[in-house]
């Protein structure tokens, strides 16, 4: 599941526009998701390198698109969300409003 969070993340860093001065909801979502992402891979004992399987990385994304105190913050929220939370979160409709992060 781990991994499949992180296609989610990475494909929600491709379809958002982001500038760092005005992170998208899109741009939370997928910080929070690699937050969870990170989280699950870890507690299931790892997963290939991203190479190996065809992954797009989404951390290097997030890291143009947000402040690092505000993606920091959301990595953390993420890993903090239960296994159901995370998918909730990742089958959510993308384009859902999110609280702001300035």
């Amino acid at each position: 599941m781990g991994p499949a969070a992180t296609d989610v993340s990475a494909r929600t860093n491709l379809a958002g526009k982001f500038t760092p001065w005005r992170p998208s909801a899109l741009g939370r979502r997928a910080a929070r998701l690699t937050g969870a992402a990170e989280r699950i891979i870890e507690d299931s004992g790892g997963q290939p390198p991203p190479e190996l399987v065809n992954r797009i990385e989404p951390l290097p994304i997030l890291q143009q698109a947000l402040e690092p105190g505000a993606l920091e913050r959301l990595i953390g929220e993420g890993r903090r969300l239960a296994a159901e939370d995370a998918v909730s979160l990742a089958l959510s409709a993308p384009d859902g409003d999110e609280e702001g992060d300035g």
